[in-house]
């Protein structure tokens, strides 16, 4: 079990394909509250208000520090509210798999109420074919 194991990060980012989504905020106490049903550890909590999508505009800041966090093995759980709040462009969400797999870092889906082990090859296909999900939805949406 690697240093970070416990230790329990939030990535929230606002959607704006409606408004019916969670607010930033409301990401973030809800991520608040698994972490702390699960007994983890909170570590960073990072947000944005940016797109996922690869017809973004602005580039995202707190993605990349949260990219940069698992290769350094900083991050045990990962907590979103829903995976496309990740990432919709899928060579990103890929990226994000390997790297989590690869450091051992949980996905915690606040929607799903489960928790994703990217070790294990049927989490890490369901976790795939969310970011196919979530690219074509944004594909489509742009279309």
């Amino acid at each position: 079990m690697s240093i970070g194991a416990r230790i329990a990060w939030i990535y929230a980012r606002r959607s704006r394909v409606s408004d019916d989504q969670a607010s930033v905020a409301d990401q973030i106490d809800q991520g608040r509250e698994v972490i702390d049903a699960s007994g983890w550890q909170l570590g960073e909590i990072l947000d944005e208000e940016v797109s996922a999508s690869r017809f973004a505009r602005k580039e995202r800041e707190a993605w990349p520090l949260l990219l940069e966090a698992l290769e350094a093995g900083k991050v045990g759980i990962l907590v979103l509210w829903e995976s496309s709040r990740g990432d919709r462009k899928l060579s990103e969400w890929a990226r994000f798999l390997e790297l989590a797999r690869d450091a051992g870092t949980l996905v915690h889906v606040i929607s799903h109420e489960r928790t994703y082990d990217p070790r294990n090859h049927r989490d890490w296909k369901t976790l795939a074919s969310e970011g196919v999900d979530n690219d074509h939805f944004a594909q489509r949406l742009s279309a």
